[in-house]
């Protein structure tokens, strides 16, 4: 991705959190995705799951729960794809996520 392999940008990611750049920082975890999935593809295994965790944890905190459930659902569809359930306390957190979707919704 742009010269450098994707966990190359983990640290740019820490940055733009702890500044507070979280559209920044989401932006440029949804760009990472692609050169995640493609490895995850090629090797035939579960993709790397610190890009999704952190997209949901920002996603938390801007009260976005409808994409936290969509990117937390994205990556449990691709490690069920490679016969992993996924990482549990991802799993988990989509559950809550979904409840706080949904309790969101009825509240509009």
């Amino acid at each position: 991705f742009k010269g450098k392999h994707y966990t190359e940008y983990v640290e740019e990611v820490k940055k733009l959190k702890r500044r507070g750049e979280n559209d920044k920082a989401i932006q440029l975890l949804l760009d990472l995705l692609d050169p995640v999935e493609n490895e995850s593809s090629i090797r035939r295994q579960p993709p790397m799951p610190g890009y999704y965790e952190d997209l949901a944890i920002l996603y938390r905190k801007e009260k976005d729960y409808v994409s936290e459930v969509k990117i937390l659902e994205r990556y449990a569809k691709l490690s069920q794809k490679y016969g992993w359930e996924g990482k549990p306390k991802l799993l988990e957190r989509l559950a809550k996520a979904q409840a706080l979707a949904n309790k969101s919704a009825s509240n509009t």
